[in-house]
């Protein structure tokens, strides 16, 4: 940070904090886009049905694994959930957000901001009782004064104010906050929405969505041409139009503009469909998609629908889980582990997400068996480890290994009959007895 330090105090540089804190990546670009606030960020989801589409589907999916809490078994070397964990309370004690509201809001917030935000309300003993999602739009991180002039300086943030958009205000001290974000490439304190990376492709979508929007509904070029080869006077084209009107209905686009004589002719501009449209939805789409990490197939959206086959949708669902909701489930669980849990306990209990019953990061049922068998073959697993695999009881005849014995050996200038080996199981107790032996 020292050469951030330089930076103030120069009187020949002129430079202000707020000149370099613009620097460092809180400036807003100049171009034709507008600049976007949070709130903005965030109306995007309810107004643009490209951005609903993808952040809603995050949002819906994460909330399907449980939050729980897991303690390390040493004896065992693995973790177990524990049950009724104190530090659960937190989650389920607020009447008016369940465990479900949490997880939905934290992605509408992060997914559009960058930034997610708890409010941890103590009771008298300080212990955290409830946890409060605060909209991103509300908060604003009160950066150590100090930023750049004391680099052993221990925060970067020292406080949280929080204003709602009815004047009401509060500091909240940086230890009453769960701050979980995306970090942001050019800064310590701020978080960097996919919503940010695809706001241009939305902000279009939304700008074509309104343009064919007006085009319909307010375009006032005629619906009808009528020719005829010899000239009408006008009472004659006043009841031709009402005759039309009384077919096409009362809109104005719907009537006619009329000409006479021969080789007369005339053309109107019709700007849908000049424009390719197509195309040029399809980009939008696509990069927005990759923006929130979301195959197009998944939400429907034609971009998707068009370039994979059904037979994609699965894999394209695996992936969303494996690659997006990972990702996501693991930061917010260390978010939490390291803003819920005591230091000193952080090594023994964590926050995680259970996806046991995740259906698209379970094997399917022929995959299962087709490993079960593959292993049993090769007398990697018994009988009875292969039928637990694929679900099904096993008895004591089941105790066996499988090995095939059709392999012979014969020496170079030798020849032998070769044939078929006896295809033999050997009891587990007498496998055990041979490797004992051997």
């Amino acid at each position: 940070m020292n050469w951030v330090k330089s930076l103030f105090g120069s009187k020949e540089k002129g430079l202000t904090q707020d000149d370099v804190l613009r620097i460092l990546g809180t400036g807003k670009e100049d171009g034709p886009f507008p600049a976007f606030s949070d709130k903005t960020k965030l109306a995007m989801i309810q107004n643009n049905s490209l951005a609903y589409a993808c952040v809603n589907k995050i949002a819906t999916s994460y909330a399907e694994a449980p939050l729980v809490v897991e303690a390390y078994d040493a004896t065992n070397d693995r973790w177990v959930i524990q049950k009724d964990s104190p530090y659960m309370q937190p989650f389920v004690m607020n009447p008016h957000v369940s465990e479900n509201d949490y997880k939905q809001y934290s992605q509408l917030h992060i997914q559009a901001t960058g930034k997610a935000y708890l409010w941890k309300w103590r009771s008298d003993d300080k212990v955290v009782r409830e946890l409060w999602p605060v909209p991103p739009h509300w908060v604003t991180p009160n950066l150590v004064e100090s930023l750049g002039l004391a680099p052993d300086s221990p925060r970067v943030i020292e406080s949280f104010t929080i204003k709602t958009e009815q004047g009401k205000e509060w500091t909240v001290p940086v230890d009453d906050m769960v701050y979980t974000k995306f970090p942001h490439p050019m800064n310590l304190w701020d978080g960097l929405a996919p919503m940010e990376a695809a706001i241009r492709h939305i902000y279009l979508d939304q700008k074509a969505t309104e343009y064919k929007a007006e085009s319909v509904t307010s375009l006032a070029t005629p619906g009808i041409v009528v020719k005829t080869r010899k000239a009408m006077g006008p009472s004659q084209k006043a009841d031709l139009r009402a005759a039309l009107r009384r077919k096409t209905g009362t809109d104005p686009r719907a009537s006619a503009f009329l000409i006479s004589g021969d080789e007369a002719s005339i053309d109107f501009i019709d700007p849908l469909s000049s424009f390719d449209w197509s195309t040029y939805g399809d980009i939008d789409e696509s990069r927005v998609c990759a923006c929130f990490q979301v195959p197009p197939i998944v939400v429907g959206l034609w971009v998707g629908l068009k370039n994979s086959p059904w037979s994609n949708t699965g894999e394209a669902k695996r992936w969303f889980y494996t690659s997006t909701l990972a990702g996501l489930w693991q930061s917010f669980a260390d978010s939490y582990t390291s803003q819920l849990i005591p230091p000193e306990l952080q090594g023994q209990i964590r926050y995680c997400f259970d996806t046991t019953d995740i259906k698209e990061l379970q094997e399917d049922e022929d995959q299962r068996a087709e490993r079960a068998g593959k292993l049993f073959d090769r007398g990697v697993i018994t009988r009875a480890m292969a039928k637990e695999i694929i679900g099904e009881e096993s008895t004591d005849d089941d105790m066996v290994y499988k090995y095939n014995a059709s392999t012979m050996l014969v020496p170079e200038g030798e020849s032998a009959e070769m044939g078929m080996g006896a295809l033999t199981e050997i009891p587990l107790d007498e496998q055990l007895q041979t490797e004992e032996t051997l």
